[in-house]
């Protein structure tokens, strides 16, 4: 590898650096393609794998296999210069230059990398995501409800009842919506309730009295104010019921009776106790986690500060969101164009590719922030870590570690990427407990 010319472009804040690619490389990449190509081309007057090299590679130069070689010595220069001295201490984003390139014939072949340089980087008060953050408990009412679920859910049946009554244990299906929308824990299938043990919201259980085994029943209900989930708070949910049976329960919760439950290390009432409230909190918790989790990307999507953004970056990100879209309008069986035009928030393709712009932006400003604190935080992928990676991805094609790791590159570091962020804010949650 020669470098022919590195030129720093301060006002489009790029790094351009002229290549000349190792002639002995590049003879190895020719002859590469012309072996592959005598064994499976068909040259008239010749038998396959007798082809005579300058024909073999005229034929080359006419196919899309001559781009395959410029692609193949493009990487191989890229590695060697990334490795170098000649673009240390730059600055430079180095996994996304645009790769060009300029000259190409049998002896020699000439690349441009446009490097984008590094911007600086300010990440918003994230800490600000914690507001609100109330340390989840449970009251002994919501103990007691826990412990009547179970018991709905596993004790013996022994009695049919023909009308719901308020202490009537029910076997229901049941879908609520908001804005005729489905939303976390709306709906279940053959769900065990006791009535009136408001284990649902306010209402919900006396819109179920009265009812006869196989009936349906419609009806809205408002959230209350103070609902521990803040996204469902006064909101109004429109509730599909079908009521399939009606039952009773005999079980006494007794230390006798809660050794037949098989818990681990639970054979005592209050070890239940303890064990239901252990398991609402958890629950309560992750709940709070996911909210917290959801504010901080927000937060870096929307308040992290660039002094510029990167061209190369830009429509690296742009494509990617295009493929997606573009991918999901096939698996429809429809056009972009008709899913755009369906969609009432869009409607026109203009509009369709400034959203796509302005989501570009923010993943950018995500990545940004999330490179930033990883290196202030030290995170780190520890060697199980990765090895958990290519084991899902082993698993996914059914192929040795090694193999997908290499073939699945992108796949790969899409995953590595996105474990060192769920990493980094389980770090942050920590940290500002």
């Amino acid at each position: 590898m020669v470098i022919l010319q590195k030129n720093r472009d301060d006002k489009r804040h790029v790094l351009v650096v002229d290549v000349a690619a190792d002639k002995a490389q590049w003879k190895r990449v020719l002859n590469k393609l012309v072996a592959k190509y005598s064994k499976i081309g068909n040259t008239k007057g010749f038998r396959k794998g007798h082809i005579p090299f300058n024909i073999a590679l005229q034929k080359i130069k006419q196919s899309n296999a001559y781009a395959e070689g410029a692609n193949e010595i493009s990487n191989i220069t890229y590695r060697e210069l990334i490795n170098s001295n000649e673009i240390a201490n730059q600055n430079l984003i180095e996994d996304v230059p645009n790769i060009s390139v300029l000259k190409i014939n049998d002896e020699e072949v000439t690349i441009r990398y446009t490097f984008d340089f590094l911007p600086k980087v300010t990440v918003s008060d994230y800490k600000k995501a914690f507001e609100g953050y109330i340390k989840p408990s449970i009251s002994p009412l919501e103990i007691e409800n826990q412990v009547t679920m179970f018991l709905n859910k596993y004790g013996t049946i022994n009695e049919k009842q023909n009308i719901v009554s308020k202490g009537s244990f029910v076997k229901i299906d049941y879908e609520g919506k908001i804005n005729n929308i489905p939303f976390p824990g709306s709906s279940s299938t053959d769900y065990k309730l006791k009535v009136g043990s408001n284990e649902f919201i306010p209402g919900f259980e006396e819109k179920l009295m009265g009812l006869k085994p196989n009936s349906e029943v419609n009806f809205e209900l408002k959230i209350p104010a103070d609902y521990y989930l803040e996204e469902l708070q006064s909101k109004t949910v429109s509730y599909k019921v079908k009521l399939k049976e009606i039952i009773s329960t005999n079980i006494t919760l007794s230390d006798e009776s809660v050794k037949k439950f098989n818990i681990k290390n639970v054979y005592t009432v209050s070890q239940f106790k303890e064990f239901l409230k252990n398991k609402v909190l958890i629950e309560k918790s992750k709940v709070q986690i996911e909210q917290v989790q959801e504010k901080i990307i927000s937060i870096f999507k929307t308040e992290t500060k660039l002094d510029f953004i990167p061209d190369v970056t830009l429509e690296r990100q742009k494509s990617i969101l295009l493929s997606q879209y573009r991918n999901y309008a096939k698996s429809k069986n429809i056009s972009l164009q008709i899913m755009v035009a369906n969609d009432k928030s869009l409607l026109t393709m203009d509009n369709f590719y400034e959203f796509i712009n302005k989501k570009a932006i923010e993943n950018i400003k995500l990545l940004f922030a999330i490179d930033k604190l990883t290196d202030e935080l030290k995170i780190q992928l520890s060697e199980e870590d990765d090895k958990t990676i290519l084991k899902s991805l082993s698993s996914k094609y059914n192929l040795p570690a090694e193999v997908v790791k290499t073939k699945y590159e992108d796949e790969y570091s899409l995953l590595q990427t996105q474990l060192i962020q769920r990493k980094l804010i389980e770090k942050i949650i920590i940290d500002s407990k």
